[in-house]
């Protein structure tokens, strides 16, 4: 999808392992893999569910660095705010180390060969 141009999100709770380790691991492949647009709060309450941006722009520093982490948490949320073109905030970045490639067929490239046939 992302490479498709659908923007994704993830929250700072998933970074931060509040949704167990899965969702922390996935959480950072994927901005390890340079797939992540935006960092958001997913905050409901103070209490049960708190913002957690801080927390979270620390880790994101650690992992991604501070010029992205900045992007990910400021520049870009605010282009969506400001209703800015998408191609007006900062390009994903390669970062160092990305493994994202995949050149298997997906199930998707399946089906659409399957109704192109049909």
């Amino acid at each position: 999808l992302v490479r498709s141009g659908a923007w994704m999100q993830i929250t700072a709770g998933a970074v931060l392992g509040k949704f167990g380790s899965r969702a922390k691991g996935w959480s950072e492949r994927m901005l390890r893999d340079g797939m992540v647009h935006i960092v958001a709060s997913d905050a409901h309450d103070v209490v049960h569910r708190p913002p957690l941006m801080k927390e979270a722009f620390r880790a994101l520093r650690s992992l991604v660095g501070e010029e992205e982490a900045m992007n990910l948490v400021q520049i870009r949320p605010e282009a969506i705010l400001n209703n800015r073109d998408p191609v007006s905030a900062p390009d994903l970045p390669i970062l160092e180390g990305n493994v994202y490639e995949n050149n298997e067929e997906t199930f998707w490239d399946r089906m659409s060969r399957y109704f192109r046939a049909s």
